[in-house]
């Protein structure tokens, strides 16, 4: 009955752990999901060191930690910005070069800034992984192939995302629909104002 009783525990500590693992994995566009390594982790029976589930180290307040999902969800709320409605407000107030070249260089600034961030994450994870998988190693083979594949997926997000910043600097990419939407909306605010501003002149207002 206490060997039951104990098995019982070690089942739920293990999948306490998983859930606690793979439980923020969302992506921005279609980074890699883990759903399904997920899920076969979750069904895998292999009994492992109780210590594997075992977080003994003080938790990380909530207003310090931002998860994966919370940065790819500012990215996609970045992305989903009405940036044609900014360029053309800064297109009509400011109406100049210098000023378009300086705002489309502060979006892909930011952007890179957030991509930053999520790929620490990233790469926390990636190191999380091996560990853990230097802790199952010899007790479950089919474990520990498993949190390989999943270690490779996230690499390969972490190389998608390192991709992206590279294309940014070339406005292309997820950033390109954005810096195209403001250069727009630039231009057609500029335009108004100088519609405005010619009919102003012809009308006598500045004589």
């Amino acid at each position: 009955m206490l060997f039951q009783y104990s098995m019982c525990n070690l089942k739920m500590l293990k999948m306490n752990w998983l859930s606690k693992m793979f439980k923020e994995r969302s992506d921005v566009e279609p980074l890699a999901t883990d759903l399904k390594v997920n899920q076969q982790l979750m069904a895998d029976p292999a009994r492992v060191p109780e210590n594997l589930f075992v977080d003994n180290e003080q938790p990380i307040p909530e207003r310090e930690y931002i998860s994966d999902s919370e940065n790819e969800a500012n990215i996609q709320s970045f992305l989903n910005q009405d940036f044609f409605g900014k360029g053309y407000k800064d297109g009509y107030d400011y109406h100049s070069n210098d000023i378009l070249q300086s705002y489309v260089k502060s979006i892909k600034t930011d952007f890179r800034l957030k991509l930053d961030l999520l790929i620490d994450l990233k790469r926390r994870k990636v190191l999380e992984l091996k560990n853990q998988h230097i802790e199952v190693e010899g007790l479950s083979e089919r474990l520990c192939q498993q949190v390989d594949a999943l270690t490779s997926d996230l690499n390969l997000t972490i190389e998608r995302l390192e991709k992206e910043k590279e294309l940014s600097a070339l406005d292309e990419g997820w950033i390109m629909k954005a810096v195209h939407n403001y250069r727009d909306g630039f231009f057609r605010g500029l335009e108004i104002f100088q519609e405005e501003r010619f009919i102003a002149i012809s009308t006598g207002l500045f004589n």
